[in-house]
């Protein structure tokens, strides 16, 4: 996700209404949100309580994941075993393998042909791997979910 403006941009084109809600919903002028926004005139950043309200506001974990991936982790969504069926858990297991498979792809190609792994095919096998490890994480929590006692 990158950096702190970004995860405000992204969150901002989920919100309907954009900047005008996201500040009314924080109580500020437009003004003083894009101050905030891009820190003008010695104003500091948003607080982590504005960020998750942003955030609820947008019906996402965006902020959540930003801060997983500062610290090297993922985000893993669980649903309520109320929502879920076996077909669900069916489905889910097909995107973890599809994900697997593209490791597993990517790891093949990048050696095939010269038995080296450059820094570029280091960095998609792993940014392959992060999706592969959070579809399956997601996929047994919610097994685990449906399933307990």
């Amino acid at each position: 996700m990158g950096n702190k403006k970004k995860l405000i941009n992204d969150l901002l084109n989920r919100i309907d209404g954009g900047v005008e809600v996201a500040a009314s919903y924080l109580g500020l002028s437009i003004s003083a949100f894009n101050d905030r926004r891009y820190e003008n005139k010695g104003t500091r950043f948003f607080s982590g309580d504005e960020l998750l309200a942003l955030q609820n506001l947008s019906k996402t974990a965006l902020v959540a994941e930003f801060y997983a991936e500062q610290a090297g982790c993922l985000v893993v969504t669980k649903m309520k075993a109320e929502q879920l069926e076996n077909f669900d858990l069916y489905m889910m297991s097909l995107e973890a393998a599809k994900a697997n498979g593209a490791v597993a792809t990517a790891i093949h190609d990048a050696i095939a042909d010269d038995g080296v792994i450059d820094e570029q095919e280091a960095k998609d096998i792993r940014h392959k791997t992060d999706i592969a490890n959070k579809l399956n994480r997601t996929l047994s929590e919610n097994t685990i979910n449906l399933h307990k006692k």
